[in-house]
């Protein structure tokens, strides 16, 4: 069995697969498995895959009958992993030649840690508008400040850094039952990191995180299709009632209770949508009479 399992969710990635799968193939921290799960790609993705797996035992291919979104792609290959760690791995944003090494390295010498993140720098697919997220500065217990840096300075690229496989799976069996989506399911996966402090942070390691506001090969960027109301108040409501539950477990009552319950919608609103764009929103169409446009429907 490898130390770590790699999971590779794609969908129609041919232009920066090979790349990214060449990235993970040279890693010198070698004791890996690399599962790449194809959401039903209809473009050269398969084909590029299956050369890495042709070529190196530690690669397999497995291809969705159909698209499951990519919520539940990503909940598959975690479920198909059978190593003690896990990480995810997108094409589109690269990682420094040792990435994988040296968090495991971390986490193995923190052994009361559950994830390791790393220092994000945030950039454009040419590399222009390079943006530095450093590592949240805390200390080792959960008091009201420490939760607030983690939870409100953390990086969501941490979702691609490196995880105790075991806990994760937990994890995300409440994200894929109880929320159902994937705009803001990687805040809901770290969430308990975060609060309990779980989560180290490694501001020697570096992951490049890629937006995709310019295209490959000069393809132009798809127009945002902005979310229906009441998918956004509907994921509200989902992503609070589990954050809810979460607080509920670990019996915090009191002041501090009121406050970490402020703390939770106020997170919500950093995460999901913000309160008063839900507002402005319900306040032109109930108000001023403004039809909402078509968009993101409910999953």
């Amino acid at each position: 069995m490898a130390a770590i399992t790699i999971g590779v969710p794609v969908y129609n990635e041919e232009v920066l697969l090979e790349r990214a799968l060449e990235a993970l193939r040279t890693q010198p921290f070698t004791d890996v498995e690399i599962l790449i799960y194809d959401n039903a790609s209809t473009d050269a993705t398969p084909e590029i895959a299956q050369r890495f797996v042709n070529s190196d035992s530690r690669f397999r291919y497995f291809r969705q009958s159909e698209n499951r979104g990519a919520l539940l792609n990503f909940n598959d290959v975690l479920n198909a992993a059978t190593s003690s760690y896990f990480l995810w791995r997108a094409c589109d944003d690269q990682v420094e030649p040792d990435f994988v090494g040296k968090l495991y390295a971390a986490l193995e010498a923190n052994p009361d840690k559950l994830m390791a993140g790393a220092r994000v720098v945030s950039c454009d697919l040419d590399g222009a508008h390079p943006r530095t997220f450093p590592v949240p500065q805390v200390g080792l217990g959960t008091g009201p400040l420490t939760r607030w840096k983690l939870l409100f300075h953390s990086h969501p690229s941490w979702i691609y850094c490196l995880f105790r496989r075991e806990p994760l799976v937990e994890r995300m069996r409440t994200v894929v039952t109880r929320y159902r989506h994937q705009w803001a399911a990687d805040h809901l996966t770290l969430f308990p990191y975060l609060f309990d402090n779980t989560a180290l942070g490694v501001d020697t390691v570096t992951f490049n995180q890629v937006l995709r506001r310019v295209r490959p090969g000069g393809a132009k960027r798809r127009p945002r299709v902005e979310a229906e109301l009441a998918l956004m108040e509907d994921l509200r409501r989902r992503f609070l009632a589990v954050l809810s539950d979460d607080l509920a477990q670990r019996k915090i009552g009191g002041v501090s209770g009121l406050f970490y319950r402020w703390m939770l919608w106020a997170y919500t609103g950093k995460r999901v949508y913000k309160f008063r764009k839900v507002i402005r929103r319900r306040f032109k169409r109930d108000v001023l009479g403004i039809a909402e446009k078509g968009g993101l429907v409910s999953q």
